[in-house]
């Protein structure tokens, strides 16, 4: 029988915003509100991990019993891949027949989307999902032709026929196979749409946490 768990890997040596996880943001962190939406999935049936190896990720993932914390290999923390490397103790860990790769940098994410993706799948025959975006614009190549229909004398995007880009925040797959070719996503994979883009807010840079704070903090938490 197919089942999910969710699992949200963190660390604190990313190059592009070093210690991010532990920004404040509120009167929590990224890491805590993250552990919040894991706490609440777990209440909510399903497995939950966190995945990590510094005593500040320790100490916070500990308030919330439902969680259960897999530690992490230091050098798997800063590997560059391949990807069943970087997440080897948590498939080893596991014991679902598939994993969900939950980005705990998302923080407008909400616990529905995520609930609501994981039923899902788990009713599908798929083995593969990712998290996808509308994109509804213009698009050029770099010789600045466009590669949709452009209606120059309207300028209006309403009839563009949409497209879609992966939106970074969960993947899901089958843990057997990855454990053996480190695939996250393969052909036939099932893209799961986020209709509310604030959802998708990636905190990856310092303008994209002060922009993701002031949001937070003016009523726009999950």
């Amino acid at each position: 029988m197919k089942s999910t768990g969710v699992f949200a890997p963190a660390r604190l040596s990313s190059e592009r915003l070093p210690q991010k996880h532990l920004l404040p943001i509120g009167d929590s962190c990224i890491f805590d509100i993250c552990c919040r939406k894991m706490e609440e999935l777990a209440v909510r049936g399903i497995p939950s991990y966190v995945l990590i190896c510094e005593d500040e990720l320790f100490s916070i993932a500990r308030r919330y019993p439902h969680i259960t914390i897999v530690e992490r290999n230091p050098e798997t923390a800063d590997a560059d891949g391949p990807a069943n490397f970087i997440y080897k103790d948590i498939a080893a860990e596991s014991q679902e027949t598939h994993l969900m790769f939950l980005n705990p940098c998302l923080i407008f994410l909400k616990v529905d989307t995520v609930v609501r993706t994981v039923e899902t799948f788990n009713s599908m025959a798929n083995d593969y999902g990712t998290s996808i975006k509308r994109f509804q614009n213009w698009v050029l190549n770099e010789r600045m032709e466009p590669l949709c229909h452009m209606d120059c004398a309207r300028l209006s995007t309403k009839e563009i026929e949409p497209l879609y880009e992966i939106a970074n925040a969960f993947h899901l797959f089958n843990r057997e196979n990855f454990i053996k070719d480190g695939m996250v996503l393969k052909d036939g994979f099932h893209g799961f749409l986020i209709e509310d883009s604030a959802e998708c807010v990636d905190i990856d840079t310092r303008d994209d946490f002060e922009f993701a704070k002031w949001k937070y903090e003016h009523g726009g938490a999950w």
